[in-house]
């Protein structure tokens, strides 16, 4: 699976252990979501590269 950064476009290579370990299926939103440390919970559709995280916290 191909992720890219909805913040910048760069293409995202790895991810937080976390996020890997812990995709859930959100019941209100009906959209996958994963715990990406410095930017919290975020789905599948919205996730952010490490340097976009950083600049948010």
């Amino acid at each position: 699976m191909d992720l890219t950064c909805v913040n910048c476009g760069r293409t995202i290579e790895t991810i937080p252990l976390s996020c890997g370990l812990g995709i859930t299926l959100n019941g209100n939103t009906h959209k996958w979501e994963c715990d990406l440390g410095d930017c919290g919970v975020r789905s599948i559709e919205d996730i952010l590269c490490v340097n976009c995280c950083t600049k948010l916290s």
